[in-house]
């Protein structure tokens, strides 16, 4: 006898202020047949799930949307299988890799690379401002820092500062930033809002 998976239900945690569920639509599917991929509601987040029977032909649990997989049923009878899914936070981090002139972004909530920015020339020290919606690389075989769009991921400008900048510092209020040249032995002042060096500082060697 064919054997069937009557009903696969998606129930989702949506990520809000406060977490509300939201009921996907169920899917009928015959044993051999392929499911209707689902992807999860929402931006700015990422989606962990679980599944209450892997028999059915997907894995206990996983992160992101579900691609469509093959429904299995060896028995005489319907058997159902309930995928909830709860969100977390899509936080970022910013990795700088100096040999390929990349930063790695990576996502978090998943610990995978979700993008690759060309910045400079030998890319190291960085700083986001306050609320991490712009990103600063200093590019220290090009002189000059790149400004990034976290939001794009792309950069917007170039700075041009001293030689063989190394590290950088935003100040409390956001509005200027501070990188280190160490081959003249200065300090880099940058007017944040223009994208300007501003002042020029000596410093030791």
């Amino acid at each position: 006898m064919k054997g069937f998976l009557p009903v696969i239900a998606f129930v989702t945690f949506l990520f809000s202020f406060f977490y509300k569920v939201e009921a996907q639509t169920n899917q009928v599917v015959n044993n051999g047949s392929a499911t209707t991929a689902v992807s999860f509601p929402g931006t700015g987040c990422i989606y962990n799930w679980v599944n209450s029977n892997p028999s059915i032909g997907l894995p206990s649990s996983g992160t992101g949307d579900i691609s469509s997989f093959t429904a299995i049923n060896n028995g005489n009878t319907p058997v159902t299988g309930t995928v909830t899914a709860t969100p977390v936070a899509g936080g970022y981090a910013y990795i700088t890799n100096s040999t390929a002139g990349i930063v790695s972004v990576l996502s978090t909530g998943n610990n995978q690379v979700v993008n690759k920015i060309t910045v400079g020339s030998q890319p190291g020290g960085e700083a986001l401002n306050s609320n991490g919606s712009i990103l600063y690389v200093v590019n220290n075989l090009s002189n000059n820092v790149s400004v990034v769009n976290t939001l794009t991921n792309k950069v917007t400008t170039t700075i041009s500062v001293g030689i063989a900048p190394l590290g950088i510092a935003i100040s409390p209020n956001g509005t200027r930033a501070y990188v280190t040249n160490s081959n003249d032995n200065t300090v880099s002042e940058i007017n944040t809002m223009t994208n300007t060096v501003i002042y020029t500082i000596g410093v030791g060697n």
